[in-house]
């Protein structure tokens, strides 16, 4: 379901989502979809007064994400080409090697290698190489996070996973399985452990209570800014 409201003569349209959850919640999905999330017995009355109790902020962001051009950031997966790891950028090198069987991509000498038997790839090949190379990579950074910190907690999680997830940078559920994005191996240490310890303390507390964030704060004293780090530039995570 589609609606819209209108505030300083600009519409808001947004989509409401609807599903067996406890909160509301507002997302906004660059560069200006704006979804609502929100539990199935709440009234159409209601969200649209949360939202409207949110319009200025929902404005502002849209003005902030307009000005990103996101199509730079994208990917042509050509030999010179720079990416992201752990922060800082690294050159894209193909090497062919005719005893190799399929693609393999490594880290050495601070390039990033494609090495294939073949110097005539197709681009969605060379495209999933690299996101598996990232996913391996970051669940070795997150596992290495994980165990760093698990004295601050009574309990470990049940299972840890990288996946897929367009909205999210991390998640927790009920049975303490923690999955996260991929493309977190992009950003810095410091700012994958934000969201390590962010989805660790969901142990705790499963939601965002003063409690939760005090914990949070426990163990990363600057949590606010790595969080604000996101805002800046999650955008740049990407391939």
């Amino acid at each position: 379901m589609k609606l819209e409201i209108t505030h300083e003569n600009r519409k808001i349209e947004f989509n409401i989502i609807r599903s067996n959850r406890k909160t509301m919640e507002i997302r906004i999905t660059p560069p200006s979809t704006i979804i609502v999330r929100a539990p199935r017995n709440i009234t159409e009355k209601a969200i649209i007064q949360s939202v409207e109790e949110k319009k200025q902020w929902i404005l502002n962001k849209l003005d902030e994400l307009k000005d990103i051009d996101y199509s730079k950031y994208k990917k042509s997966f050509v030999e010179g080409e720079k990416f992201l790891y752990l922060g800082d950028e690294y050159t894209l090198q193909f090497v062919v090697d005719p005893s190799e069987k399929k693609i393999r991509v490594t880290f050495e000498n601070n390039k990033l290698y494609i090495i294939s038997s073949s110097n005539n790839l197709i681009k969605e090949k060379i495209k999933l190489a690299i996101e598996k190379w990232y996913r391996e990579e970051t669940l070795k950074q997150i596992l290495n996070i994980v165990e760093a910190h698990q004295l601050s907690f009574n309990s470990r999680p049940r299972s840890i996973r990288v996946k897929e997830q367009k909205k999210r940078w991390g998640s927790c559920n009920s049975k303490k399985d923690l999955m996260f994005n991929w493309r977190l191996g992009m950003a810095p240490v410091h700012i994958i452990e934000y969201v390590v310890v962010h989805e660790m303390c969901h142990m705790v507390h499963l939601n965002h209570s003063k409690d939760f964030w005090n914990l949070v704060e426990k163990i990363n004293p600057d949590y606010k800014e790595r969080k604000m780090w996101f805002k800046k530039n999650g955008h740049k995570l990407t391939i």
